[in-house]
């Protein structure tokens, strides 16, 4: 039932190009000025993804068994897609190359800063440098939208793609404030991609250059643990073969190159997810 609940989420997700209809996240921020009466700072984080998770885990497994499934079963889809990414990045990817591709790198940047969760630059010094940070939100969104609900589901059921959703909601709207984790705050959003983001750099290699992206992903373990988005980033580039510009660029020349090389990481993902796919479906099977 879990598989098949899954298929018919992503399927509904593809179809609409995001999850908006049950997607309101209101609920969450009034409970969390509500508990911020009562507790702060790590505390609060916690308890307002611990209690929401709780309940609905109370609800799935009272409505176990019911009516043959049928309950159950529409609880997983509508929680799946609720854990789902925000927004339609197929949208704004196209709007982003539409402007991109007839050289108004303004407007683009534009539709970078029209995403609310979107970690994008104030300011572009120059179109290269708009290029990088499209192609890495690229990167990011489309791990954060699907992939690590993937895993979190498959390892935890409905309630553990529930609370990675509530976690990542708390420390994109913290980012948005301004705080950081140097105030106190507990990056759990982190800690929950850390295992998925590596895993999916390395399904990079088996679609794209395998020994390139291993490579890399092996050297990424060495030193500091380097965020989601810089993982996918160097795995995904690698896996891709991306190299820096050429000295003297033309214009033409980047502008050809940034638009192909964002369409490259759509199909580098949508290869990914086919594996992913697959995956699960053997555990399943297993």
């Amino acid at each position: 039932m879990e598989f098949l609940a899954l298929m018919v989420a992503l399927g509904v997700y593809a179809y609409r190009g995001d999850g908006a209809p049950v997607q309101h996240d209101a609920w969450h921020r009034s409970l969390r000025q509500t508990l911020a009466t009562w507790m702060s700072g790590q505390g609060l984080d916690i308890a307002a993804i611990v209690l929401p998770v709780l309940l609905l885990e109370l609800v799935y497994l009272w409505l176990g068994g019911v009516l043959g499934g049928l309950p159950e079963f529409v609880l997983l889809v509508l929680v799946l897609l609720y854990s789902l990414g925000r927004g339609n990045l197929g949208a704004a990817v196209a709007a982003y190359l539409e402007r991109w591709s007839r050289g108004d790198f303004q407007a683009a940047h534009q539709v970078l800063m029209d995403d609310p969760v979107a970690d994008t630059p104030d300011t572009i010094d120059n179109p290269s440098s708009l290029h990088a940070a499209a192609r890495r939100r690229l990167y990011y969104r489309s791990f954060e939208r699907i992939y690590a609900v993937m895993f979190w589901f498959v390892i935890g059921g409905p309630a553990a793609a529930f609370a990675y959703r509530l976690a990542w909601l708390q420390e994109t709207e913290e980012a948005a404030k301004g705080a950081s984790a140097s105030t106190g705050r507990l990056p759990l959003r982190d800690w929950l991609e850390w295992i998925p983001a590596r895993l999916l750099a390395l399904g990079f290699a088996l679609v794209g250059d395998f020994d390139a992206c291993l490579r890399t992903w092996r050297g990424l373990f060495s030193g500091a643990s380097p965020a989601a988005v810089e993982v996918l980033e160097s795995c995904g580039n690698a896996a891709l073969g991306l190299r820096d510009a050429a000295e003297g660029e033309s214009r033409e020349q980047l502008v050809a190159r940034g638009a192909a090389e964002i369409d490259a990481v759509q199909v580098l993902h949508r290869r990914t997810l086919v594996v992913w796919l697959v995956v699960v479906a053997f555990l399943v099977i297993a």
